[in-house]
This record gives structure tokens, C-alpha cells and sequence, in this order.
């Protein structure tokens, strides 16, 4: 009866024991997930936010180029918006001046020192001795009366800063408006939308015209758009 009774106490140990370890090693498999199930930390490319941004940048460079190339064309080496207004005077030139009444330019004429050809700048004004309302700027052939290109310009001048803050301008090849966006000390940035090929896009650190007198200077004297 004593053996039986300590084989039995041990088998209900022994059982004991072995429920035991299968309940630690249940909660252990449940508390560790295998390591095939551990999550991998994603890859992160520091560069690619920046290449990105080059390539944006890249692109509205290259946009740029292909709005002034636009607006070069538009004007075609008769004037310049910036870096401040002028009508454009070829190398080897020299001008003739034409007064009105009140002794103001009245007509300006860019002739060729070579060839003969001129460029003939006619202007009006709102009133004498008051800014200009209207200039006109005419390419013309050797004979001196052909009209070959021109560009029609109209100016707006600001009434509290007296600097043109708009220009309307004209030419064979479409119309174009120009608005400046602020004007603190007599520079701004402006705004250039092309009709033609609706194109709109904006010019920095450019010098207002006070709309007096029509500026005319060499082409170097420029580095234009």
C-alpha cells in the first residue's frame, strides 16, 4: 500500500511538473514572437528629398529660360524691360534728334553708320513737359520709309510715386502687358504675361521708369530681358 501510494505522489509530481513547463514555455512562445515576425526598420534616403527639389528646380530653371527666350523674341533688339526700360541703339550708330514746339524729343532717329538703316523712336506726350503717353519704335529698311518691325509702347505712371508701373506694348508678333508689383525707392518686380503664347512670368529688381524722357543706350550697356 506505501509503494502504491508514493508512485502515485510521484506521478502526480512528475505531472505537475511537466504541466508547468508547457504553461511557461505557452506564455513564453506568446510573449516573444519569432524572430522572423520582428518588423525591419524601413530604409530611409536622406538625398531623396533634396534630388527631388533639384529636379523641381531644375525644371522651373529651365521654364524660365524658355520665358525669356519667349519675351526676346517679343521684343526682337528693340527695347528692354529690364534691368529698366530703354529702346535698344545698335553698335556703330548715331542719332538724330527732331524737337517739337515746346522743345521736346519729339522723334529720335538711330542711323546706321554702314549701312543706312534706321531706327526711328517717335514719341507724345500727355501734355508739354508731362511724362510720355505714347512711344513708337520703328525698325526701317535702307530706303529709309519701309516698315520692317516696330513695337508700339504705352505707358501708365503711378500717380503717388510718378514712376511707370504698367506698360501696354504692341509688336508683329502679339501684345504683351506688364505690370510692376511693388515699387519701394524705384525698384520692382514685375509681371510679363505674352498673349500670343499665354506666357506669364515675372522679371526681379527692376528699375521704374520715371516716363519723361525715352532712354536709348547700346546694347551693351544693358544685360536685358
Amino acid at each position: 500500500m506505501r509503494l502504491t501510494s508514493l508512485i502515485s505522489t510521484g506521478t502526480i509530481a512528475a505531472l505537475g511538473y511537466l504541466a508547468f513547463a508547457g504553461s511557461l514555455a505557452s506564455a513564453l512562445s506568446t510573449s516573444t514572437p519569432p524572430h522572423s515576425s520582428a518588423p525591419v526598420p524601413s530604409t530611409v534616403n536622406p538625398s531623396a528629398p533634396r534630388t527631388i527639389f533639384s529636379e523641381s528646380e531644375r525644371l522651373t530653371q529651365e521654364e524660365h529660360r524658355r520665358d525669356l527666350a519667349a519675351f526676346a523674341e517679343f521684343r526682337n533688339n528693340l527695347f528692354t524691360i529690364s534691368p529698366k526700360f530703354t529702346v535698344i541703339r545698335p553698335e556703330n550708330t548715331h542719332l538724330d534728334y527732331q524737337r517739337d514746339v515746346n522743345g521736346l524729343f519729339e522723334v529720335v532717329t538711330i542711323v546706321s553708320n554702314s549701312n543706312g538703316s534706321k531706327i526711328r523712336v517717335s514719341v507724345r506726350y500727355l501734355r508739354p513737359g508731362g511724362k510720355v503717353a505714347f512711344a513708337k519704335v520703328e525698325a526701317l529698311g535702307r530706303d529709309g520709309r519701309t516698315v520692317t518691325d516696330f513695337a508700339s509702347i504705352r505707358p501708365t505712371c503711378d500717380v503717388f510715386s510718378e514712376r511707370v508701373t504698367f506698360y501696354e506694348i504692341e509688336t508683329p508678333r502679339g501684345a504683351a502687358h506688364i505690370k510692376a508689383i511693388n515699387h519701394p525707392r524705384g525698384i520692382s518686380n514685375v509681371t510679363v504675361v505674352l498673349d500670343r503664347n499665354y506666357r506669364k512670368f515675372m522679371l526681379q529688381d527692376v528699375e521704374m521708369w520715371d516716363g519723361e524722357v525715352v532712354p536709348i543706350e547700346f546694347a551693351r550697356h544693358t544685360n536685358s530681358a
